[in-house]
């Protein structure tokens, strides 16, 4: 099973190894981030190396980029599990596992609670948000009251 990373767009220049990521996470991606040894490519043709990832939106290739230099441009990255220890594996599956269970406990309070509630999005960002029994109770009591003429 492949794993690919395609998130936000990169900036690419013939002759170097340095990658340039917009709306990138590859160092922090809550899912897994971006190791070394996984492979890049930009058009499916060709496959780099990662030789390391410096932050969210740097990272550097084996060799140098051969192909011609293009910026802003759809990407993919794959895991390659032949580089992945099992320790890493399980941490990334960990990971993932623990991030469902936000998600599932989140999504239970949003369901049952009254009032706000927190939601944390596929980046890792929390969002407080209504919660569908609030949402519900602001639309009747507004509906009520548009009905009784005092809206």
């Amino acid at each position: 099973m492949a794993i690919w990373y395609k998130t936000g767009t990169v900036d690419v220049t013939q002759s170097s190894k340095n990658v340039t990521g917009t709306g990138t996470s590859w160092k922090t991606d809550p899912v897994g981030p971006v190791s070394v040894g996984d492979l890049f490519t930009y058009d499916g043709s060709k496959f780099y190396e990662v030789e390391n990832i410096t932050s969210d939106t740097a990272l550097v290739l084996n060799i140098a980029y051969a192909e011609t230099t293009a910026a802003g441009v759809v990407y993919g990255i794959v895991s390659n599990l032949a580089t992945t220890t099992n320790a890493a594996l399980a941490s990334r599956v960990s990971s993932l596992v623990s991030g469902w269970q936000t998600r599932e406990d989140e999504m239970i309070a949003w369901l049952g609670d009254l009032g706000t509630t927190t939601v944390t999005d596929n980046v890792g960002t929390v969002h407080i948000v209504k919660t569908l029994r609030q949402i519900e109770n602001d639309y009747r009591s507004n509906h009520r009251l548009f009905f009784m003429g005092q809206i």
